[in-house]
């Protein structure tokens, strides 16, 4: 299910950008970025900063800049990826053997 959502917003990102307006496009940038940061704290934590960069993007994108509102998304998305990855490589690491 989890899965589907992520690839319904994905596909609605990138399969629409040329005819969507900027304000849709942020919109569901936003959205992304969110999903990505609560897969991140399911699976073990997430960045300090990244809650942060999602609440300075939703308050600029309802100011109308949406062109910042994606950049900081995008930067909070990245950031989120980046969590899940270490998330998976802690996962990986087998304990000290003496």
């Amino acid at each position: 299910m989890k899965k589907l959502l992520l690839l319904s917003l994905l596909l609605s990102l990138f399969g629409c950008m040329a005819a969507a307006p900027v304000d849709e496009i942020s919109d569901l940038t936003i959205q992304v970025a969110e999903y990505k940061l609560l897969l991140a704290e399911q699976q073990g934590g997430s960045w300090v900063n990244t809650g942060a960069l999602l609440e300075k993007a939703k308050s600029i994108n309802t100011t109308g800049d949406y062109n910042s509102s994606l950049e900081i998304a995008r930067q909070a998305r990245f950031e989120s990826e980046a969590a899940l990855t270490q998330n998976l490589k802690h996962k990986q690491v087998t304990p000290w053997q003496f």
